[in-house]
């Protein structure tokens, strides 16, 4: 299934949307599980480089990397709304710099 949307917020688990993110579909899990708070770490969605090398070019693509900005901006609030949080640990990501998910340091979720 690839239309947009969240699942795993409420008693029962349907067919999973994923926006061909792995991301996206550890998240509605985890939630279904049981947890209340989700912490991204590595999750930049640039095209160069990394959260942790910066130079480098990966040949990533920008169109799956826009898709997952787009997404996760979409599901936010209904996480949100069922009084779940994701926050985005990685500096320098596109999900914090475009202003879609709050940046926390991994030190303080850490504390």
């Amino acid at each position: 299934v690839e239309h947009i949307g969240m699942a795993g917020l409420g008693e029962t688990l349907p067919e999973l949307p994923n926006a061909h993110s792995g991301i996206l579909t550890t998240m509605q899990l985890a939630f279904w599980m049981g947890f209340t708070s989700i912490y991204l770490l590595g999750t930049e969605f640039t095209d160069n480089g990394y959260a942790w090398a910066p130079g480098p070019s990966r040949g990533y693509r920008s169109k799956q990397g826009n898709r997952a900005v787009k997404v996760f901006g979409m599901v936010r609030p209904q996480i949100e709304a069922a009084g779940r949080s994701v926050v985005d640990c990685t500096p320098e990501g596109r999900l914090t710099q475009e202003g879609v998910l709050d940046y926390l340091p991994l030190k303080d979720a850490l504390k």
